[in-house]
């Protein structure tokens, strides 16, 4: 009996010890005085938030498209209160068809933009664009601008929670390229002026876009004046629906002239499939190979072949 009752005590004693062990180590302050710190939290996102000027619509929910770090695709499925809110904005602007709506997408300095815009922000906001054009809202009521949040950010457990906000515009209120303020706190604003789209289509159709890029690679290397090409060719094909996007495959001489002409449509395709990751439509997307027959430098040296080997972007209205 007495041997039972010391395996008994030595069970509660046990039980003691380890609940106020565990209580120093996890729940409170440890021996050494440190204490368990959880990660910070700086910003739980911006609502989804619409409102028109006047107050005869406006919608507010708390939930909002969410996006991985460093990412511009948004995570699905969307919160219930955002659908919701989408179908609410799809029927305002059916019946206000002189409505347009910006919407803005943020970035952060830490974060890395793999898209094809100036902006991570802006290729957030493009994203968005696309999905509300899925959804049978007409682009040429949408608009996008993209900034860099210059400020001090710790992270949100690897997602960037509702890094989206929008503004509906009255239709007195015309979308201009507005003055983007300089110094540390400036941000990046990527609104396109529409008076620009003449100049801009005659330029790209004289001087279309050559691309090169490593065949197998998921990105295209762009330089910062491509990406606003880039910008503001998405802004064009939103206002104007007739036009699209022509995407010329070309490679070297290298081969066979079979082989060469589906190398070059691959390469045209491969482009086409990039910038459908970066919210264009594919059916707005054209794409022709020329294979090896318009050479634009001598193919008998390594510099030669690899200008060939290109794919060309330039826009048909």
């Amino acid at each position: 009996m007495r041997s039972s009752m010391g395996y008994v005590v030595g069970i509660v004693l046990t039980i003691g010890v380890g609940a106020v062990l565990q209580y120093y180590f996890c729940c409170g302050p440890s021996a050494g005085g440190a204490t368990v710190s959880l990660p910070v939290v700086t910003s739980s996102g911006m609502p989804f938030h619409l409102q028109f000027p006047d107050g005869d619509f406006e919608y507010h929910t708390e939930a909002n498209f969410d996006f991985p770090y460093s990412s511009y695709s948004f995570l699905l499925p969307l919160p219930n209160p955002v659908e919701s809110g989408i179908a609410e904005l799809k029927n305002f602007l059916e019946e206000n068809e002189d409505v347009s709506l910006v919407i803005s997408g943020f970035g952060y300095p830490s974060e890395n933009n793999h898209s094809a815009f100036p902006t991570l922000g802006e290729a957030r906001a493009n994203s968005v664009k696309s999905e509300l054009i899925e959804r049978g809202i007409p682009g040429k009521q949408l608009s996008v601008r993209g900034e860099i949040m210059n400020q001090k950010w710790s992270g949100q457990d690897s997602i960037i929670r509702g890094p989206i906000a929008f503004t509906l515009l009255p239709p007195e209120v015309e979308v201009n390229n507005p003055v983007v303020p300089e110094g540390e706190n400036a941000t990046q604003n990527t609104l396109v002026e529409p008076t620009n789209f003449s100049e801009f289509v005659l330029n790209l159709q004289e001087n279309p876009m050559v691309l090169y890029f490593e065949t197998g690679s998921a990105y295209v290397s762009l330089s910062a004046a491509e990406r606003e090409t880039i910008s503001r060719l998405n802004q064009y094909l939103d206002q104007n629906s007739d036009a699209r996007i022509v995407v010329h495959g070309h490679t070297d001489n290298a081969g066979s002239p079979a082989v060469n002409t589906r190398l070059a449509m691959e390469r045209a395709e491969f482009l086409k499939a990039y910038l459908v990751r970066n919210g264009f439509r594919p059916d707005r997307i054209e794409t022709v190979s020329h294979g090896q027959t318009t050479p634009v430098a001598p193919n008998d040296t390594p510099e030669g072949m690899a200008k060939n080997r290109r794919a060309v972007l330039t826009i048909d209205n």
